[in-house]
Order: C-alpha cells, then sequence, then structure tokens
C-alpha cells in the first residue's frame, strides 16, 4: 500500500546544521548562558519560551528530530530556525571577537600531553589516526553492527541504517563525547574505536596474507581467487545474482556479463574511490572471505563450496516485500497471526499471484544454470517422497521459506513437466505423500 506523501518541515535548519552547530556550542563558553541572554546579544528578539532553565545545554544534546518533539517546538517549529540562528550567530560573534591571533610567548610552555574524554580510554591520537586510516577503508558504509559481528566483539547498540563509520569519521574525539549518541556512555566510544581499529587490523592481515607468490597478481586476481577457493563460479550470469537497484541499474551491460567480470571492473574502478557504497560492501566481504555476507546478494551456502539452486530461489524470495510473503504463506496453508491476517484482508490472493509471477520470471534462468539440481527436484516430485524434499530444502534453516521455495520449485517442475507426467501410467498402488510434499501437491490437484 503506498504511503501518503509527508509533508516539507515547517522549519528550514537541516539535521546537518543543527548538529555542527550544537557540537560547537558545546565546547565553547555559551552552553550554560540563557537563551534570552544570548538572543539580545547577537540582537534577536527576546527567546519566548520563559523556563529558568533555557539555556542551549537544555538542546544540545538532543538531534532535530528530537528537538520538534520537544513541548514548546511541537507547536512553533519555527522556533527551532530562531535556536539555530541565535546559536550560529553567537558563534560567529566569537570569532570575531576574538581577531587576530597574539604574538607567541618568548618561551612558550610546553603544550600539555593529550588525554581522553572524560571516562574515555581512547586517547585523541588513537581516535585520530584510526579514523583517518578508515576513511580509505572498503568498510566505511558497513553496519557497525556487522562489524561488530564479524570479529565477535560486543554488538553495536544503536540501531539504524546509518550506523555505520563514516557517519562518526568526521568528529574529533572531543566532540564525539557531546553528541546524543555519546553523551555521558564512554564505555560507547571505546566500543567504537575497537570495533573500526581491529577491523583495520584484520584488513592489513589479510593484505599482508594475500600478497601474491607471483608478483604480477593485482588485487583483482586476489579476489578472484578468494571466490575460487569457494568453488564459486565466475562465469555465473551476473543478471542472476540478487543486487541492490541501484548496483544492478549502474553495472554497464557490456562490461559485466558474469560475476568475475562484475569484480574485475569493480575493484579497478574502486581503486579510484568512485563506487557506491553498496559495491564498496561487496568487495570487502569478498576481500574479507565473509560467507553469510556473500550469502546476502549470491546463491553461496556458508560452510560450503560452489553455488545451490534452493538459495538461488531462496535470495529470490527473499527480495520481496513483507506483504507479498505473508500472502504466499497465507496461500500455502500457514495460519498467520490475527494482526497479519486482518491487514491482507481479501488482497491476498492478488499480492500473492503477484508474488508467484516476480519468483516464477527467474526460475527459466536459474533451471538453465542448475540443471544438475532441477534433475534432483524432479526425481524427488516424481517419488513421491516427502522427507526427500524435507532434506533437500533443510539448509535454509527456515520453515516459512522452505515452504515457498518448495512451491516456487514445484510450479517450474510441473509447468515443464505436466504433459508427461498426466499421460504416464499410474502405478497400481500410489502412495498418497505426506507432510511439505503432500501438502504443496495437493494445491495443484495432485494426489
Amino acid at each position: 500500500m503506498a504511503e501518503a506523501p509527508q509533508e516539507p518541515p515547517a522549519f528550514k535548519t537541516t539535521a546537518a546544521q543543527w548538529d555542527a552547530v550544537r557540537l560547537k556550542i558545546a565546547v565553547s563558553d555559551h552552553a550554560e548562558t540563557s537563551l534570552n541572554t544570548l538572543a539580545q546579544l547577537v540582537g534577536f528578539d527576546n527567546w519566548p519560551l520563559k523556563s529558568a532553565d533555557e539555556s542551549p545545554a537544555k538542546y544540545i544534546e538532543l538531534s532535530l528530530d528530537e528537538l520538534r518533539l520537544m513541548p514548546g517546538f511541537n507547536q512553533r517549529p519555527k522556533l527551532i530556525d530562531q535556536l539555530y540562528f541565535i546559536l550560529k550567530n553567537t558563534l560567529a560573534d566569537d570569532a570575531l571577537a576574538a581577531g587576530p591571533a597574539p604574538a607567541p610567548a618568548p618561551a612558550p610552555a610546553p603544550a600539555p600531553k593529550a588525554r581522553p574524554a572524560a571516562g574515555c580510554k581512547t586517547t585523541p591520537a588513537q581516535w585520530d589516526k584510526v579514523r583517518r586510516a578508515f576513511t580509505k577503508s572498503l568498510m566505511i558504509d558497513m553496519r557497525l553492527s556487522s562489524l561488530a559481528e564479524n570479529l565477535e566483539l560486543e554488538g553495536w547498540p544503536i540501531d539504524g541504517d546509518d550506523e555505520t563509520p563514516s557517519k562518526y569519521l568526521d568528529f574529533s574525539l572531543d566532540e564525539l563525547a557531546v553528541m546524543t549518541e555519546f553523551h555521558g556512555k564512554p564505555a560507547r566510544i571505546d566500543l567504537l574505536f575497537k570495533i573500526l581499529n581491529e577491523n583495520l587490523s584484520q584488513d592489513e592481515e589479510f593484505e599482508d596474507m594475500v600478497i601474491p607468490i607471483n608478483q604480477n597478481l593485482d588485487k583483482t586476481d586476489v579476489l578472484l581467487q578468494v571466490l575460487r577457493k569457494r568453488e564459486i563460479p565466475l562465469e555465473y550470469p551476473f543478471k542472476l545474482l540478487v543486487l541492490p537497484k541501484n548496483v544492478r541499474e549502474t553495472a554497464p551491460a557490456e562490461a559485466v556479463k558474469t560475476l568475475g567480470q562484475f569484480v574485475q571492473f569493480y575493484q579497478k574502478i574502486s581503486e579510484k574511490g568512485v563506487v557506491l557504497g553498496e559495491i564498496k560492501t561487496i568487495l570487502q566481504a569478498i576481500s574479507s572471505g565473509d560467507e553469510p555476507r556473500l550469502a546476502t546478494w549470491m546463491p553461496y551456502r556458508p560452510g560450503a563450496t560452489g553455488f545451490h539452486l534452493i538459495e538461488a530461489v531462496a535470495l529470490i524470495v527473499k527480495s520481496l516485500d513483507q506483504e507479498t510473503l505473508k500472502a504466499l504463506l497465507k496461500k500455502y496453508g500457514k495460519k498467520l497471526d490475527a494482526a497479519d491476517d486482518y491487514a491482507l484482508k481479501s488482497s491476498w490472493q492478488e499480492i500473492s499471484r503477484k508474488g508467484e509471477a516476480v519468483i516464477q520470471a527467474a526460475m527459466p534462468g536459474l533451471a538453465e544454470w542448475f540443471t544438475e539440481d532441477i534433475a534432483e527436484v524432479q526425481r524427488i516430485l516424481g517419488a513421491g517422497e516427502s522427507m526427500d524434499l524435507d532434506r533437500y530444502l533443510l539448509p535454509l534453516g527456515d520453515s516459512d521459506l522452505e515452504l515457498i521455495v518448495a512451491h516456487a520449485l514445484i510450479q517450474h517442475c510441473q509447468t515443464k513437466a505436466t504433459a508427461a507426467a498426466r499421460t504416464a501410467s499410474a502405478p497400481s498402488a500410489p502412495r498418497e505423500p505426506q507432510g511439505i510434499l503432500g501438502r504443496i501437491l495437493s494445491l495443484f490437484g495432485r494426489k
């Protein structure tokens, strides 16, 4: 169901502008100054909110989204612009008042040694070193939760697709300390540093490990060797990979027709630093041999080798939206939660039909590649052995996914073999299949 278009906010200040000004005010001398006083100093009218605690400190720990929900701001959103301009002009007046830098003293005392933020073990020097190094890493746009999981570190406690290293690399340690995500949580800064530092160490170890004996090999060859080691077919068609839409649409059709060509093309481009964040993530997953991440876009089974048909079909299924998945499960006999069942109402039949059409449109290309796997599925269906089909689907490890993939395979095989199956002579004492196979075949009129 299409969502209603959101109305533009009733204020002009952007999240980036607000974050920039609140971080600078936090380390200035004005955090505790009355907003009424600051407004008058910079030539504005009095600050309209009259609470005794009306100072920048009351607001600078809040994100823009949090600020707009505050009492006073939720009724008068233009107060956000007024607050932003008061703080911005206060900082500008500070810069003007500072004037030219004074001449250095004849014998200046040595600068004090940099100290970590309060309660934080990470020093400014350590943080600056790791954040500079990470700007060149392929992992810069990966989620911090994934980076922590890769090295079995403590999980990153903040959810969100924007929780990536790139969100924090532009800030100094002092600026991090006053951000909403870290204020009063110095251990979280240490965790961020640890995640970035240890992932960089892994990168360096990988680079050392894969320095080829044949010095003529380049980074592209190294990535291809990682795939070959897992018996991943480099000639696998690019169109069968389940990649983000923007990756699929930006890949040049003439240069990228196979998995191997995709890796070669974008590895060379990435050395110039002009590839999409999603492509950097893919290249990093290959370079580090991260099997779970590889399996999110290619039909690879972690812990095994090569490509597999059921994983290929499962990727197509996983690319469908949740509403379509629930409609398919309902059609195939699963009892849904009352809320999900009600939300689908009478539309589930049409939604499931469209979902099946998407899956079946992809099946001929997969069947052409996975000929041996298709033959095995046909053998199982022909024998009517429910347990064999259950075992065949077991590696997916998800009963809902197994149910939808089973239907996809059966629909495809019956489309190809219905005529032959109907003309074949029936056995004298047919056995009625049980379990998942029996339930599925009954939907297609077979007993």
